[in-house]
């Protein structure tokens, strides 16, 4: 964490917690995606303003993406929010619906767990991509 000092480029650009927001939270989209099968695009730019609706198969991936990205990414609630497009308390409140439907259901726990095994086996291989052709220096 930048311990609240900006480590932004002077153009404004993100700072490296943002950066690695917006790429657990992508990530994380990917694998609920593949859980929910609605599209990547219509969860990751579903904005879930009150009004407009909120379709459960767009809200409940969602909701796990930003879950996965804050627990098993390590993300802060506040450069999610951002990433996401949405205050973080909206991030705080899906992180808490998830954990509380996972200490009511075993078959919800049980598919969360699979999804956090393959969002650590995804982000490690990324990992390991970048070392192996020497990005992953500097």
């Amino acid at each position: 964490m930048s311990g609240g000092r900006n480590t932004s480029d002077p153009e404004g650009g993100p700072t490296p917690e943002e950066e690695r927001a917006r790429a657990a939270f992508v990530l994380a989209i990917d694998l609920a995606n593949e859980q929910a099968k609605v599209g990547f695009s219509r969860i990751h730019d579903f904005s879930g303003k009150r009004g407009r609706g909120s379709p459960a198969e767009v809200t409940e991936p969602r909701r796990i993406a930003l879950y996965l990205a804050t627990t098993v990414g390590d993300v802060s609630i506040r450069p999610l929010g951002k990433a996401a497009g949405v205050h973080p308390s909206t991030v705080a409140h899906h992180v808490e619906q998830v954990s509380d439907r996972r200490e009511e259901s075993p078959a919800f726990d049980a598919m969360i767990e699979r999804l956090e095994r393959k969002l650590l086996w995804r982000a490690g291989s990324i990992v390991m991509a970048r070392l192996k052709y020497g990005e992953g220096e500097g």
